[in-house]
């Protein structure tokens, strides 16, 4: 099951603590598919881009846009986003794809202005 495949039922939610809920069962699953990654994933390829890069970056982005005074994971996020950057993987994964990493990155330094 992807990560940016499903539906969001925090969205969906109208009362508050339901809202945190379903955000917090989120960053639960979030956090078990970094869990899982291993090596093979920097081999299995989706669309030319390692599972391991798009797991990773569908996780930043995420962390970086949750409030964080609630949930506390920009500073996770940011670190994760310095990896992918690192990451030898980078320089063969699709233009579309550093392009999008680039675009996360830059609404972040807009956000933390």
């Amino acid at each position: 099951m992807s990560l940016l495949k499903q539906p969001s039922p925090s969205k969906a939610a109208w009362l508050p603590w339901n809202k945190l809920k379903f955000t917090e069962q989120g960053l639960d699953q979030i956090d078990q598919a970094l869990a899982s990654l291993r090596p093979e994933h920097d081999r299995l390829l989706v669309r030319g881009t390692p599972t391991s890069l798009l797991t990773r970056l569908a996780a930043a982005a995420t962390f970086v846009a949750l409030p964080d005074g609630l949930f506390h994971r920009r500073a996770a996020g940011k670190a994760m986003l310095a990896e992918i950057r690192r990451s030898p993987l980078l320089t063969a994964a699709p233009a579309g794809f550093r392009a999008e990493l680039g675009a996360i990155e830059a609404r972040l330094q807009e956000a933390e202005k």
